[in-house]
């Protein structure tokens, strides 16, 4: 539903009417927001998501006072949409994490004993990168992107991304 609405922005952003295209963008942004509350129940659109969007937001004006019995949020001036775009979900504690250099997938160094490469997009762990025997404390890509330095407490390692790269393609 966000990607749909983001196509509309930008198509729209092609044309003339700057009211539509700021309205897409901003539904774009709640859609973007309230995603995983959505997804759970349609219903939270106006149960939920509706009356914690920013009052100044486009579509919470547009569509609030359809909604007179549904809670009401008692808002600070000036309050925006918040500056977390999404969040990736993990089964253990993130210690460090390292953006590829195309953006569209992230390294994280966990709790867990494997170093995790994730897509940026869809949340999908595209590999894993095991072998460490305890917690990775750190992990950076090289510039190139095609190599990954992993560190525990009392060991450095440097991996290769082949794998990670041959799921991208797919």
């Amino acid at each position: 539903m966000a990607s749909t609405i983001a196509e509309l922005h930008r198509s729209v952003l092609q044309g003339t009417d700057k009211d539509l295209s700021l309205f897409a963008a901003d539904g774009s942004r709640f859609a973007l927001t309230f995603a995983d509350v959505i997804a759970e129940s349609a219903p939270h659109i106006y149960l939920s998501a509706l009356p914690f969007s920013p009052p100044s937001s486009h579509v919470h004006k547009r569509y609030r006072d359809q909604f007179p019995r549904t809670i009401k949020v008692i808002h600070e001036d000036g309050v925006k949409w918040p500056a977390m775009r999404f969040s990736i979900p993990t089964n253990y504690a993130v210690y460090s994490i390292s953006i590829h250099p195309d953006g569209k997938r992230v390294a994280t160094g966990t709790s867990g004993s494997d170093a995790v490469v994730i897509s940026v997009t869809t949340g999908e762990t595209l590999c894993q990168l095991g072998g460490h025997g305890s917690t990775v404390r750190t992990v950076a890509y090289s510039p190139s992107g095609k190599r990954i330095a992993t560190g525990r407490v009392e060991r450095l390692r440097g991996l290769d991304c082949a794998n990670c790269e041959r799921r991208m393609r797919r």
